[in-house]
């Protein structure tokens, strides 16, 4: 299970862990959750922008099949 995100202290990052750990059949953890202070409106917008403009490019591009991104 590969876990992502921000959450603002390393007790919620190990919380995150140890709740996905209780769930049945998962039989490992990447914690890959990042410790840091909260984004803000126009930085979590600036990003939905660039993942956008990736995802337009991926489309446009004839030689390279996306079949997932994420922001």
């Amino acid at each position: 299970m590969l876990l992502t995100g921000e959450v603002p202290n390393d007790a919620a990052k190990q919380r995150a862990e140890q709740i996905v750990a209780a769930v049945d059949n998962v039989r490992g953890i990447v914690n890959e959750v990042g410790v840091m202070p909260a984004t803000s409106l126009v930085q979590r917008s600036n990003d939905v922008l660039i993942t956008g403009k990736v995802r337009a490019s991926f489309v446009d591009a004839q030689d390279l099949q996306a079949r997932r991104s994420r922001s």
